[in-house]
């Protein structure tokens, strides 16, 4: 073999490799609102969700109750819609029916592994009107090689629950009102994990 057809065969073998090993930006993968102004330091400090058009209505021959909302989070100043039914959200009795948590579009949260995406957790109970939100998000708009993420959750009576109720359903709203929240837990991520770098793409 010659000189030049071993280094072009060398040549070949080294493109291959950074093809197989190349690390590529794609947006698809970064989670909204990540690089918002400011979210990194309002996130540290004491901040709140912004809770708007809440509506409730149960069905009252259905096992399930519907409650749906938009929710304002002012660190990132990302809005998510939540639409959800659940069982947990009928009263009973005046107890409160279940702990546990319900997605905010009642999917279930599937990611591919690179990806990091907003997550928002609801529950609600009918009976003292107590409504509980849970969001995880993430912020790198200081510096994208040190992302962070942040839990927060709100707890919160809903003011001014106003419904309308026939023998067969119960429709009730809100006015739209500020949830303050705490932060109950704050991580760090790999370097560069918000910028939707994703391992192996060419």
């Amino acid at each position: 073999m010659s000189r030049l057809t071993r280094t072009a065969s060398v040549v070949a073998l080294l493109w291959h490799a950074t093809a197989v090993i190349s690390v590529e930006a794609d947006s698809s993968l970064a989670p909204p609102g990540h690089d918002f102004p400011l979210c990194s330091a309002r996130s540290e400090q004491p901040t709140s969700f912004r809770i708007r058009n809440l509506e409730y209505s149960h069905e009252k021959a259905s096992p399930a109750a519907h409650l749906e909302f938009d929710l304002l989070n002012n660190s990132n100043n990302l809005t998510r819609h939540c639409s959800m039914a659940d069982a947990s959200f009928v009263a009973a009795g005046g107890q409160v029916k279940s702990e546990a948590w319900t997605a905010c579009d009642n999917a279930d949260v599937v990611k591919i592994p690179e990806a990091y995406d907003v997550t928002t957790l609801v529950r609600f109970d009918r009976a003292s009107v107590n409504l509980v939100v849970n969001q995880t998000w993430y912020c790198d708009d200081v510096n994208p090689e040190y992302p962070i993420g942040f839990h927060g959750t709100s707890d919160d009576k809903v003011q001014n629950f106003t419904c309308i109720s026939t023998d067969t359903v119960e429709n009730c709203s809100a006015p739209d009102f500020g949830a303050y929240l705490w932060v109950y837990d704050r991580f760090d991520l790999p370097p560069y994990a918000l910028e939707g770098l994703s391992p192996g793409r060419s």
